[in-house]
Parts: C-alpha cells; sequence; structure tokens
C-alpha cells in the first residue's frame, strides 16, 4: 500500500508515494533534533526544505517501518532521509549538487576517519590540489572536505572514482574500496595495529581533550623516543619496523605542542615508573621527560598508586578522545590489533572510568613528588 507523502514550496507543489513495485521509496524519520534545526534557522535553509522536515517529522511513525529512503524534490533542493539500523538511529540530509554520493549513516566512524585520511595524503603525494582534485571530480570543496575529514564516507563507487583520478590501483585499492563498504560500521577491530593509525592521528589532531590510562607502561603520547624504541624491540618489532614507528610515534606529540594544543590526562601505573621494561639510563631520561610535560598547563599527569584497590585500568590500557562537537570515541590497543570503540553507551562507561581513575589517582603535586623520588633512584643505579 503507498504511503503518500506531499508538500508545498512557494509556488511549486510535488508528491510521491511508494507504489507497490517499491520504486519510489515512502516518508520517514527525521530525528527530533535534526528536524528542529532544519525548521527553526530560516537563514540556512530553503521553505521548501523546512516543510519537507516537519512532513518528515510527522509520518516517522508509520512509514520508517516500511521505507529505507525518500528523495522529495523541493525547487531545486533533494530531500534524503536515510535510516541506519532503528528509528533512534535515523538521520536527515539535505542533498543538493554536488551532495550525491554519501552512505547513509557513515559519518564521523572510526572507517570514514581512516578512509578519509587515506585519501589526503594520497592526493598529496600525487602532488594534486585540494580544489584541483574537487573540480576533477566535479565535487563542491564542502563534499571534499567531508570526505576527507571524515564526517562522510564516500560510497564505494565514489571511492573507485577517487582513487582512479589519484591512480591508485592493485592492492592499495582494494584496501580502500573494502573500507567504503564496511565505512558505516560504528565500532572498528583490526588485526595488526597500523591499519587504524590514520584514523587514530586524525582524531587526536581534533580533539579536545585526550585520556589516556596504562597501567603498565608510560601513556604513548609522553613517552620518550628511547622509551618508545626499547619497548618496540621488547615486542618483536624489527629494528627498521621500530624504528619507522617511532618516529610516527614523536610527530603525534605536536598536538601537545601546537598554537592551540590539546589537552592530556595521563594516568600513569605507579608500577609502570616503578618496573620499567627498559633499563635504567633510558628510564631516567624518561622521568625528566614526565616532569618537563607536567609542567605545561594542557597536561596533567597522575600516578596511580599501586596500594589502590580495583580499578578500571586494571582490565587494561584505554585512550579516551574528546571533540568539541563530534561524539567521543575510545582507543584499545592491544598486543597484535585495535580497536575503536563508538558506541555512545560504551563510550560513557569509558568516560565514567576515566573519571574513576582520576579520584583514586594522586593530585599532580603528588605525582611529582613521586617522580622526583623515583628518578633519584634511578639515577643512582
Amino acid at each position: 500500500m503507498g504511503l503518500p507523502f506531499r508538500i508545498r514550496s512557494g509556488h511549486s507543489e510535488q508528491g510521491m508515494s511508494r507504489g507497490a513495485a517499491g520504486a519510489s521509496p515512502g516518508v520517514f524519520d527525521a530525528p527530533a533534533a535534526v528536524s528542529d534545526r532544519l525548521t527553526q534557522r530560516p537563514s540556512r535553509v530553503s521553505a521548501g526544505a523546512r516543510c519537507a522536515a516537519k512532513a518528515a517529522k510527522a509520518t516517522w511513525g508509520e512509514a520508517s517501518r516500511q521505507a529505507s529512503a525518500v528523495v522529495v524534490p523541493v525547487t531545486s533542493l533533494r530531500l534524503r532521509i536515510h535510516p541506519v539500523n532503528t528509528p533512534r538511529e535515523g538521520s536527515l540530509r539535505i542533498a543538493g549538487s554536488g551532495y550525491a554520493g554519501y552512505m547513509a549513516g557513515t559519518g564521523d566512524t572510526p572507517r570514514a576517519h581512516q578512509l578519509g585520511a587515506e585519501i589526503r595524503d594520497l592526493r598529496l603525494v600525487a602532488g594534486i590540489g585540494f580544489r584541483e582534485l574537487a573540480r576533477q571530480l566535479g565535487y563542491t570543496h564542502t563534499k571534499l572536505s567531508h570526505i576527507e575529514s571524515g564526517r562522510r564516507a564516500p560510497t564505494p563507487e565514489d571511492t573507485a572514482t577517487i582513487l582512479a583520478h589519484l591512480g591508485v590501483t592493485d592492492d592499495k585499492r582494494e584496501e580502500l574500496l573494502a573500507l567504503a563498504r564496511a565505512a558505516a560500521d560504528p565500532d572498528w577491530v583490526a588485526p595488526g595495529v597500523g591499519k587504524t593509525l590514520a584514523a587514530l592521528l586524525e582524531y587526536e589532531r581534533t580533539a579536545k581533550l585526550i585520556t589516556e590510562a596504562n597501567q603498565a607502561l608510560i601513556p604513548g603520547l609522553l613517552q620518550t623516543r628511547d622509551y618508545a624504541r626499547s619497548i618496540m624491540l621488547s615486542s618483536g618489532a624489527t629494528t627498521g619496523e621500530a624504528d619507522h614507528r617511532v618516529a610516527i610515534r614523536m610527530s603525534r606529540r605536536d598536538v601537545l605542542d601546537r598554537a592551540d594544543p590539546v589537552t592530556l590526562r595521563a594516568l600513569v601505573g605507579e608500577y609502570a615508573l616503578r618496573y620499567p621494561a627498559c633499563d635504567a639510563s633510558v628510564m631516567s631520561d624518561q622521568m625528566r621527560h614526565l616532569l618537563k610535560w607536567g609542567e605545561r598547563e594542557n597536561v596533567e599527569i597522575r600516578v596511580i598508586p599501586i596500594a589502590s584497590q580495583w580499578t578500571p585500568v586494571h582490565n587494561g590500557p584505554f585512550v579516551l578522545i574528546e571533540f568539541e562537537r563530534p561524539n567521543p570515541v575510545v582507543h584499545l590497543e592491544n598486543y597484535r590489533s585495535a580497536v575503536f570503540v563508538t558506541d555512545k553507551r560504551d563510550v560513557r562507561d569509558y568516560q565514567n572510568a576515566a573519571e574513576n581513575l582520576r579520584r583514586a589517582a594522586m593530585n599532580p603535586a603528588a605525582t611529582t613528588g613521586l617522580i622526583t623520588e623515583l628518578l633519584n633512584r634511578w639515577e643512582e643505579q
């Protein structure tokens, strides 16, 4: 049975319904927050789009169970309303010239960030400017910017077109097409830590606050070159692999030292300070390094005492990355794999865990005193 949909915009009236063959999908959800944003900002959105948003919001209850998308012509605009998995997770987009080619529900996922960062790096390697690539593809600057920043993932078809313009073939092409096909998945478990590195770098670059908790090791952003290299060699990396990974890790620290630095909260287990996985000379330098960074206004270091009872970090290290607007993400790195967690409930649990750890840890002044005391011991050895 068809679901009628009619709107009126200015001097034009448009209507469509879903027929038995399903050629024209029925109308469904505009979540309240998104629909309200469209209907309350006349300076940014056309009257037709506001009218369509109101109508879509009103018809969600029934139609969301039957339709997968709707395209409503309104003068020069098309209103696309897409569900992801449930009505609660649906999303609304205004699609006009230059905006086709986005996958529904693929904004700000870990794979979308990885794919966008890879495309940007490949463009730079190819020596093609941002505006030039957008012109070649027939994209608006906004669309290409959203793709490269991970705010929206291109469809596999658009990804193939972009890669063709960049001259990417063979295994790299197949790897990125696989990312595009799975870009809607909110969480990402990847064998091999390097596969998620581009996404991690992009998240750190755009972060407002990073909380890193580790019971056994110094948090990565505060490791010295020799400490990081020692850990990597001990874990089985070759000299070449270790040197490459150390160079990347050192470059990640730029987010703490730029004009608008990220705030870092480092929660370090006392065990990591007393029983390090490196020799005394390396650890002495690492201690001095911690004292230096602890003086920065944007860096807070707290030690989790060995004597404390169970804390969330006993289950494993984690990195909580929070932003100005997008939802926070959690990065988990294991021996030979890495995981991004974006589910809101899970991320909220990690936010609570971070706050509980801060309360259980020493304050910054006591932390500085302990590090100074242990530094003197390491220098005596």
